[in-house]
């Protein structure tokens, strides 16, 4: 791991768990600290990933005994992008690093028919699949995958799928 990106882990780790401690001991288990960083790959090539922690089981004193990590090539441009989620929550925790703070936003909302036209594109379908399942036109499907893209921000179907898993959207 890069030196930039040890010291974010650590600033991450310091954040986080503040963050967490703030949390009702109850409500701990719902939520999830999601962030960015670059790692180095056995060819020695730096990749960003994305890596999400949910607690699974607390100590008494609610601290976190045993959670699961989630790893995966991240949808960013850079490291950071710290934020976390409350399962079911309306909205996400976004940590400022140059002003050390968290920031409250509500989360970018699909429609009912742009989250089916990603959720058949996850499983490979083309736009005329999605179209044909769907039962709507291939510039239909076309349509919904640009406000898909507008929405989210990214460039491409991929991106779109690995932006709306990352962030919770789907």
């Amino acid at each position: 791991m890069p030196q930039p990106d040890l010291d974010l882990i650590l600033e991450i780790n310091s954040v986080g768990f503040n963050f967490y401690n703030e949390i009702a001991l109850k409500e701990r288990k719902c939520y999830t600290l999601s962030c960015d960083f670059h790692l180095k790959n056995q060819e020695g090539e730096i990749i960003l990933i994305n890596q999400k922690i949910t607690p699974l089981f607390l100590t008494d004193d609610g601290k976190i005994w045993k959670a699961i990590c989630i790893v995966s090539l991240s949808s960013e441009r850079y490291s950071g992008n710290i934020k976390i989620y409350k399962r079911g929550g309306a909205g996400v925790f976004k940590y400022d690093l140059e002003c050390g703070i968290w920031n409250f936003t509500e989360k970018l909302k699909l429609s009912r028919r742009e989250k089916e036209v990603l959720g058949f594109s996850i499983r490979g379908f083309t736009i005329n699949e999605v179209a044909r399942v769907m039962n709507v036109s291939p510039d239909t499907v076309k349509f919904h995958r640009k406000k898909i893209y507008r929405k989210l921000g990214v460039a491409n179907i991929s991106e779109a799928i690995v932006f709306a898993t990352n962030n919770k959207l789907i």
